[in-house]
């Protein structure tokens, strides 16, 4: 499920009189990211690009996280991994602009982190080590 909330990108981008390439030199990807962001093929993207792309757009972050996302990750997981990234997710939004960049990066690494080992465990059959 993609946690940005595509609809709102498109709308503030365009509300801003923004091309595609110009947003995308704004927060340091290329046109074709923000093509692909905007048509859905990428439904993620780093946290510390989602807090760029917010302040070009010139929204507070949640606006650009997809609602269904957040109640999707409630439920996915009942050992709590993910409510523990959505709470860190929330907990970001709350720090000082200047504190976010930081944080952000600290949880895109552990996220990271917790996605490969998460996929290896899936990669092997039931009781393999």
């Amino acid at each position: 499920m993609e946690y940005i909330n595509v609809a709102r990108v498109v709308k503030a981008r365009k509300d801003r009189g923004l091309t595609q390439a110009e947003l995308g030199e704004k927060v340091g990807v290329n046109q074709r990211t923000i093509s692909k962001l905007e048509s859905g093929e990428i439904g993620d993207m780093m946290l510390s690009r989602l807090i760029d792309l917010a302040a070009v757009l010139e929204l507070p972050i949640a606006e650009l996280i997809n609602p269904q996302f957040l109640e999707f990750s409630v439920v996915v997981s009942s050992s709590g991994e993910t409510t523990f990234f959505k709470d860190a997710v929330m907990r970001i939004l709350e720090l000082p602009e200047d504190e976010q960049l930081r944080a952000a990066s600290l949880l895109d690494a552990l996220y990271q982190a917790y996605l490969m080992i998460h996929l290896r465990g899936l990669a092997k059959g039931p009781g393999e080590q």
